[in-house]
């Protein structure tokens, strides 16, 4: 709710001791960052609800989150990774979860 507009910065992903990221109800453009996937030891809860994140989670496939939220992203897709199916308040109500990428685009 900060008003953050554009990609998510991926040089943000190499904080030493990221353990949250809420990025809910921003104007983000674009996919969640490759270097993402540096994070599956620290990241413990992520938040991207209503964010404008599109693409697959396919950077999250090594993490075991506590806590997610990435509803109302319309032109998110792809498989769901089992650390983020499994996280507490997984909804995937307005995305295209589920449905191959390539069905989306």
């Amino acid at each position: 709710y900060n008003e953050l507009t554009g990609i998510i910065p991926p040089e943000l992903m190499s904080l030493p001791e990221i353990h949250w990221l809420r990025f809910s109800a921003n104007p983000l453009q674009g996919t969640l960052p490759a270097t993402l996937s540096q994070t599956a030891r620290m990241l413990s809860q992520l938040e991207f609800h209503s964010a404008g994140i599109e693409g697959d989670l396919k950077v999250l496939a090594n993490h075991r989150l506590t806590s997610f939220e990435g509803r109302e992203n319309p032109k998110l897709c792809g498989l769901v990774p089992v650390g983020v199916r499994y996280a507490s308040g997984f909804n995937y109500y307005g995305t295209k979860l589920g449905v191959p990428c390539s069905v989306v685009a």
